[in-house]
């Protein structure tokens, strides 16, 4: 679960600013791993033992079923009479 939140978490970083976070994170990799987990996390801008954490992550969660739900429905409303979908 951890993972999965980390993972949702840099997104997020990313699109807000990707060029910003593509310089970050080149660093942050460029620096190794010599540091506890919870060290390395915080240089991302992550703090794992945040509430707000968990929540980012499922807001953005909510957002993308949302969108795949409009996806769906939008195709539904345009096919075809008797053809897929």
């Amino acid at each position: 679960m951890y993972s999965g939140m980390i993972a949702l978490s840099l997104f997020q970083q990313y699109r807000a600013d990707p060029a910003g976070f593509a310089r970050r994170y080149g660093e942050f990799l460029e620096r190794g791993y010599v540091a506890p987990p919870v060290d390395l996390l915080r240089r991302l801008g992550i703090d794992p033992g945040d509430p707000d954490l968990l929540t980012s992550d499922f807001e953005l969660l909510g957002e993308r079923l949302n969108e795949v739900e409009r996806l769906q429905a939008e195709n539904a409303r345009t096919a075809t009479p008797g053809g897929p979908g």
